[in-house]
Parts: structure tokens; C-alpha cells; sequence
């Protein structure tokens, strides 16, 4: 049986649709910045973008605690800051425990985007 690392207290939340009207914190309603996250084994690469699309910054940590510290850190320039991570869980379910015990907004984004026709 693989051991379970996760952290029970970190919990996924979840973004309510733009017509939610039953949600008051003011926080997910206009999101100043979205973070992208893409993760892979050794690393974790973040893009910030405003409400238009444009890239603001980018940063490539390490994927270990260290590299979550810097990030941690990094978030700290944005006032508003919505993080959307890839769903890879086996590779960042550490990355997403650590994001959430530091009070950050964490949504899971599906890894390929449905093709429109």
C-alpha cells in the first residue's frame, strides 16, 4: 500500500461560478491575477497573467519544500492572486497541501483543454 502524504487539514476549494450569489468574500468574484501552475518532477513553473491574459512574471522553482517557500514568497507581490494547477496530483499533492496551509486559493486545472469546433 503506497503511504498517503497528503494533508488532511489542506482541502481543495473550489471557485464558485460567476452567478453564485451565496458566496460574500469579494476575493473570488474579480481576481486580479491568475497564476497558472505546470508541474513536473523536478520542477514547478508559474506564469502570472492579469485579467486580459497579459504575462506579468514567471518563475521556475524546485519541487521540493524549499521550492514552495520560494514560491510562497513570490505570491507575496500580488495583492489578489489566483492559483490554477494542473491536475497532476501524484505530482503536486504536496505543492497543493503547502499553497493552501499558506492561505492561497487553489483550483485544479484538467491537463488537456477540450477541442472546440
Amino acid at each position: 500500500m503506497w503511504p498517503d502524504r497528503s494533508v488532511l487539514l489542506a482541502r481543495l476549494r473550489r471557485a464558485p461560478a460567476e452567478n453564485d450569489d451565496t458566496l460574500s468574500d469579494s476575493r473570488w468574484r474579480h481576481p486580479v491575477i491568475v497564476v497558472g501552475i505546470d508541474s513536473h518532477k523536478k520542477t514547478h513553473t508559474l506564469v502570472a497573467v492579469d485579467r486580459v491574459g497579459k504575462r506579468l512574471t514567471q518563475l521556475t522553482v524546485e519541487a521540493t519544500a524549499k521550492g514552495h517557500r520560494q514560491v510562497c514568497t513570490w505570491l507575496g507581490q500580488f495583492e489578489q492572486v489566483l492559483l490554477a494547477i494542473e491536475d497532476c496530483r501524484h505530482l503536486t499533492r504536496r505543492f497543493e497541501a503547502d499553497l493552501l496551509l499558506s492561505g492561497h486559493a487553489v483550483v485544479r486545472v484538467h491537463t488537456r483543454l477540450p477541442v472546440v469546433r
